[in-house]
């Protein structure tokens, strides 16, 4: 299954991706699945096993995300993910 990571805003979802691309994670920028509406109109697909270091650079570089998604392609596919499922989220205080 792939994941998404939301953005609050096309700002953070293409500094995201300019930051990605400079550090060789390979991934997409995509629009927002209908399902997830509610978000800016554009997240980014990654494989799950690169969510981890996505994070990482992100946290690192003052890029916010309004939550990450399991998602297989549908609708009924999309499940967000909690704080203690994210690479390093629970750890934050």
């Amino acid at each position: 299954m792939d994941t998404l990571i939301m953005f609050t805003s096309y700002y953070f979802a293409t500094k995201a991706e300019t930051l990605f691309k400079e550090k060789g994670l390979v991934m997409k920028l995509i629009p927002t699945p209908p399902q997830l509406h509610h978000a800016c109109g554009l997240c980014i697909l990654l494989k799950r096993v690169d969510l981890g270091t996505a994070l990482g650079y992100m946290r690192d570089n003052g890029i916010s995300h309004s939550g990450v998604y399991s998602y297989g392609g549908s609708a009924k596919d999309c499940v967000k993910l909690s704080a203690d499922e994210l690479p390093g989220e629970s750890l934050r205080g």
